[in-house]
């Protein structure tokens, strides 16, 4: 009997703090679905509730989209984050004296969004963090005990160094708007393998954050984050032989391991890449 095969999506966060400025969401519509992660900026006032807000206009948004039934194309995109980005300006009109007071940043936070269509998935971003493309038939390289090559990082991250050697984002949203160019592509689904995504904010992951060095032979190395190693060949299996939900294995992922920052993961994982899995267990 063949099984049924679906879309499936995850995500949980945990946090170092007293609050965690990160938010989240998984979204499930008639025809797309989503999975939204923003991370609050620490240094600006009420970074736990921009990121909180901003997710949920993003749900709220791509209801709107989806019953009306217009082209979900790049113009598309750039009017959500548009959108998204009035929430915050909401927020701080309601509290103008407070927040005109404020001596720094208010209501600023980072975005993500991975939102699957029927035929493609369209990836939109701003500030840091992580959106990793994993291609289905990843699990074939268990085996060999090395990074598996069909993983592509898909985040263009937004941080620069600045006069003082400090990382600073110049890409995020705050109540001005959005702060920056919002980096949007468009990714066909592969009919053979299927894919994974993995979105995590930059207490799990980040591009900005590479680890490089260089050998006695001048040979440059690469580190690869040990939080994706431990996720891509132990946790996702546990996953993939049905030992756990989707779900759980990103709750017990993020619970079972350390971090510096507030941690968020989101996970999507096509119904081909399942599929084409249940079909070839023989090669593991």
């Amino acid at each position: 009997m063949a099984h049924e095969t679906r879309l499936e999506l995850a995500a949980s966060s945990i946090t170092s703090k007293d609050v965690n400025e990160d938010a989240y969401q998984c979204w499930q519509g008639s025809t797309m679905h989503a999975v939204i992660i923003a991370d609050g900026i620490g240094s600006s006032l009420d970074a736990h509730l921009a990121s909180a807000l901003v997710v949920q206009r993003c749900v709220e948004h791509l209801q709107h989209l989806e019953h009306s039934g217009s082209p979900v194309d790049f113009q598309a995109i750039h009017g959500l984050w548009s959108e998204v980005a009035l929430a915050l300006r909401d927020q701080y009109d309601r509290e103008r004296a407070v927040y005109q007071q404020a001596p720094k940043e208010v209501l600023s936070t980072t975005m993500a969004v991975v939102l699957e269509l029927p035929t493609s998935y369209m990836i939109s971003s701003l500030g840091n963090g992580s959106i990793l493309q994993v291609r289905g038939n990843f699990w074939e390289f268990w085996g060999r005990r090395q990074w598996p090559w069909c993983v592509t990082e898909l985040m263009i991250g937004d941080t620069f160094l600045n006069e003082g050697g400090q990382e600073t984002l110049e890409g995020f949203l705050s109540p001005e708007g959005v702060r920056g160019h919002v980096h949007i592509m468009q990714v066909e689904k592969n009919p053979r393998y299927g894919e994974l995504f993995i979105l995590c904010s930059d207490g799990v992951h980040s591009p900005d954050h590479l680890h490089l060095g260089q050998d006695r032979t001048h040979t440059l190395w690469l580190e690869v984050n040990p939080h994706l190693i431990a996720l891509l060949n132990t946790a996702l299996r546990d996953y993939f032989e049905e030992r756990t939900s989707l779900q759980a294995m990103v709750q017990d992922f993020l619970a079972t391991r350390t971090f510096d920052d507030d941690a968020t993961l989101g996970l999507l994982v096509s119904s081909q890449a399942r599929t084409y899995f249940r079909e070839h267990q023989d090669m593991l």
